[in-house]
């Protein structure tokens, strides 16, 4: 048995040897355990429904979709959150994440040597072949034991990563306008242990969502939402064209933000020619996942 998968069963242990091998399945060949799960109800339980320009009105989760939700979910970061993720350099184990990550199963935020850095070959964009958007080398694992599980095995090509270039890889993320999501899993112990830089044609947890009418909760907003400011706005419309939630519409004489489609993502805001978008706090959306706040 590898150092890094002892490890990895130390985390589990024999009581939880079941989530030992589900969660050593899905770090060894994530590729073939998103394909089976798609195919087994994580798309969501509806349809896809006609999008339409005014506010969505929310709809009951279906039993699957919220039972894959519980366990294996994810929460959208600013892109300063995430890179002072990648910055942290001291283990963190707050004491109430409940409000950052509201889940039963998988909500714990712990950070064991959060130096520790990984990145491999997106999963998402893999499964889709052809389709997937470019490159592919985004998807960071942070944290032991489970860098040390994905470099040793090889998952997708993963090495070993350091912070200039972690923050370098966010960095060219944010100008394509992909989101950043820190990723929970029942399987990787309860906890957090990656940031994935997502598109919303690419990202399967974006895609269920929208397939399911947004009813399905595989994506938590960040804790911002998007605002127009007092500037000169030349509504050029980018920032509709770019959200990846579908909660801006710009019209002839304004700009519409549609607080309750908003994940606070800051997309918007970085894509803005004019400057004049900004992401403030807002409280129902929950806590924003800040490091420096919570330790």
């Amino acid at each position: 048995m590898k150092p890094s998968t002892k490890a990895f069963f130390k985390l589990h242990g024999w009581r939880k040897l079941v989530d030992f091998i589900h969660g050593y399945i899905y770090g060894r060949w994530p590729n073939r355990y998103l394909r089976i799960i798609t195919g087994s109800g994580f798309r969501g339980s509806r349809k896809t429904r006609p999008h339409s320009p005014g506010p969505r009105v929310p709809r009951p989760q279906g039993r699957v979709s919220r039972w894959f939700a519980e366990r294996y979910h994810s929460k959208v970061l600013t892109h300063g959150d995430a890179a002072r993720i990648i910055r942290l350099d001291r283990p963190i184990i707050p004491e109430n994440p409940e409000k950052v990550v509201p889940f039963d199963i998988a909500n714990r935020i712990v950070l064991d040597a959060p130096g520790s850095l990984a990145v491999m070959r997106c999963p998402c964009r893999e499964t889709r072949g052809e389709k997937s958007c470019g490159p592919l080398e985004v998807c960071m694992v942070i944290g032991s034991p489970f860098v040390e599980f994905v470099v040793e095995h090889g998952t997708n090509g993963a090495r070993p990563l350091d912070r200039d270039e972690a923050v370098e890889i966010l960095e060219e993320c944010r100008e394509r306008g992909w989101v950043h999501t820190a990723w929970f899993k029942d399987a990787m112990g309860g906890r957090f242990y990656a940031i994935c830089n997502c598109c919303s044609c690419c990202c399967i947890g974006l895609r269920a969502m929208r397939k399911s009418g947004y009813e399905a909760r595989y994506v938590i907003p960040s804790g911002y939402v998007a605002e127009v400011g007092n500037d000169i706005c030349s509504r050029c419309g980018k920032c509709e064209v770019a959200c990846p939630f579908g909660a801006i519409i710009v019209g002839d004489g304004s700009v519409i933000i549609h607080r309750e489609k908003c994940f606070g993502c800051g997309v918007c805001e970085t894509l803005c020619p004019d400057g004049v978008l900004k992401m403030v706090l807002a409280p129902e959306k929950g806590a924003p996942f800040d490091v420096e706040a919570m330790d």
